[in-house]
């Protein structure tokens, strides 16, 4: 184990100016000098600033592997916002795993993302790394959740290290009067979106899922929500690169419980390294042009109506008793949540071409003149 260093870094970050994001080089000289080089904008800790640079966050970390089975931790002694600083660097012993690593010496960005990831693969010995994206992300103003992102750095020598992002993100962009409290994003074939996935180190474009979770990615907004103006806000989601053939559908919620949902047919390309914009999306009520039926009803319960349509179909119903539903592509009894007799049940809607409802029971009229 060798003894800790302590490492001058200095991190020049370019500005964003073709979505592209630039990579990660990591060069280590003959002595305790460790010059680094980051055009890129993602990290688990590293984040954008309001210049759309890539800046360092105090307590950044990273990990390195050598030729000999050395294992090291740097961690970065800056503050916060720093375009270059210190990391010290700790001898952490050896790994006794029989990893084929080609001759090359491996890094992983950031440190935690080794915790459990570094395994076999099915048809060979070389390492792969294991790197998930999360079904709920934390937003974080001008920037994506820092936690999201994971990068993998190899180097021929041991001193000249390549750091590559893994992930792509989707920004949106919002004007309106409310507060987002949340926003859903979902492709309309039903693509995975969160989970973990395989990576191979050294062709990081190949990956596969390993264990695929859900179709949805939430950005959480806190219970104090986000503020909209007249001026666009950006929201970034980080996410596994993939191609949304049939578009996606944005469900935006507000801290008043109400709902904006977006929907777009054309295809959508999330690649590594890249951030993918969206046209920016008027939130106010005037802008949804909404389908709407509404059901005159007499009793205690009443069958859900179904809504078929485009696959960026949305909705919600509105059961006059104070409660409100998704649209189900599928029916159901739904049982008033207050003592009333009557009710006017309300279905807005987006994309919708066919209305069923499989009982007429207690139903007296249906409105179709908004739909």
């Amino acid at each position: 184990m060798k003894k800790v260093l302590l490492c001058v870094v200095v991190a020049l970050m370019a500005a964003c100016t073709t979505n592209e994001i630039d990579e990660v080089r990591l060069e280590i000289d003959n002595g305790p000098r460790v010059y680094a080089v980051i055009d890129s904008e993602g990290g688990q800790r590293v984040e954008l600033n309001d210049q759309l640079k890539t800046v360092w966050t105090a307590g950044d970390q990273f990990i390195a592997f050598d030729d000999d089975e050395n294992v090291y931790g740097c961690t970065f002694t800056g503050s916060t916002g720093d375009r270059d600083g210190e990391f010290t660097v700790k001898g952490l012993g050896y790994f006794e795993a029989e990893y084929n690593f080609r001759g090359k010496h491996i890094g992983f960005y950031p440190y935690a993302a080794w915790e459990g990831i570094l395994t076999y693969k099915s048809d060979n010995t070389y390492p792969i790394m294991v790197a998930s994206i999360g079904a709920t992300q934390n937003y974080k103003a001008g920037s994506y959740d820092p936690t999201t992102n994971y990068m993998i750095g190899s180097s021929d020598d041991g001193q000249n290290y390549t750091f590559r992002n893994l992930h792509g993100y989707l920004r949106l962009s919002l004007t309106g009067d409310k507060k987002v409290k949340k926003i859903a994003v979902k492709g309309n074939k039903g693509e995975t979106l969160s989970g973990k996935m395989f990576y191979d180190t050294f062709e990081i474009d190949t990956y596969d899922w390993y264990q695929p979770d859900g179709d949805t990615i939430t950005l959480d907004c806190g219970e104090e929500g986000v503020q909209l103006t007249d001026s666009p806000t950006e929201f970034y989601i980080t996410m596994a690169p993939t191609v949304f053939e049939e578009g996606i559908t944005v469900d935006i919620t507000f801290t008043d419980g109400t709902m904006f949902p977006k929907a777009t047919s054309k295809s959508v390309v999330v690649s590594r390294n890249t951030i993918q914009p969206m046209a920016t999306f008027e939130t106010s009520e005037s802008a949804i042009v909404w389908q709407s039926v509404t059901i005159s009803h007499t009793g205690s319960q009443i069958t859900a109506p179904i809504l078929y349509g485009s696959a960026s179909l949305v909705g919600t119903i509105n059961w006059g008793d104070g409660s409100s539903s998704e649209i189900e592509p599928y029916s159901y009894i739904y049982r008033f949540a207050d003592e009333e007799t009557s009710h006017q049940v309300v279905v807005k809607a987006m994309g919708a071409t066919r209305f069923v409802i499989h009982s007429c029971e207690g139903v007296s009229k249906i409105d179709f003149s908004k739909f």
